[in-house]
């Protein structure tokens, strides 16, 4: 199902690790969250549910939350299947967290991982990407002040 224009956004510290306690363990990157909107900016971001949970509002994109259970009360727009999901749209991010990526690397044309150059003892993860990918850019920081990051672009080997 690739070739749709879908790509997954997201920040990994030194050894992969993407969240500590639900939410991102290292507070503000200065410079990264602002590639961050730049990238999602007018898209429809699909998010899991717990990590929509410790998502401040996204304005300006359509975020689509892959869950079996929505919170009453909670107003958001969701889907119980993130690859029907996917199939049905273009251009989607996915931004998380760890069993959504899982569930989707097999379905995105592109990663955008920012490596933020520090440990924090997460316990969350970004799914191995194994022999199947390859990194096809780098893009230097762009924020002032510790701790470092970069952007890297990485793109399957093959397409099925």
């Amino acid at each position: 199902m690739r070739g749709r224009g879908h790509f997954a956004v997201a920040a990994l510290e030194r050894g992969g690790g993407i969240g500590l306690r639900g939410g991102l363990p290292w507070g503000r990157v200065p410079g990264e969250l602002a590639w961050f909107r730049l990238a999602t900016h007018g898209r429809i971001v699909l998010v899991g549910r717990a990590t929509r949970e410790g998502l401040p509002p996204l304005p300006r994109r359509r975020v689509v939350v892959a869950t079996r259970s929505t919170p009453a009360g909670s107003g958001w727009e969701t889907t119980p299947d993130a690859a029907a999901f996917l199939a049905a749209n273009e251009g989607v991010a996915v931004i998380g967290g760890a069993a959504l990526y899982g569930a989707t690397m097999g379905l995105v044309d592109r990663l955008l991982l920012t490596r933020v150059d520090a440990d924090f003892g997460c316990d969350a993860w970004f799914p191995s990407l194994g022999e199947g990918w390859t990194r096809t850019g780098i893009e230097q920081a762009r924020g002032d002040g510790p701790p470092p990051w970069a952007v890297e672009e990485w793109v399957p080997l093959s397409r099925p």
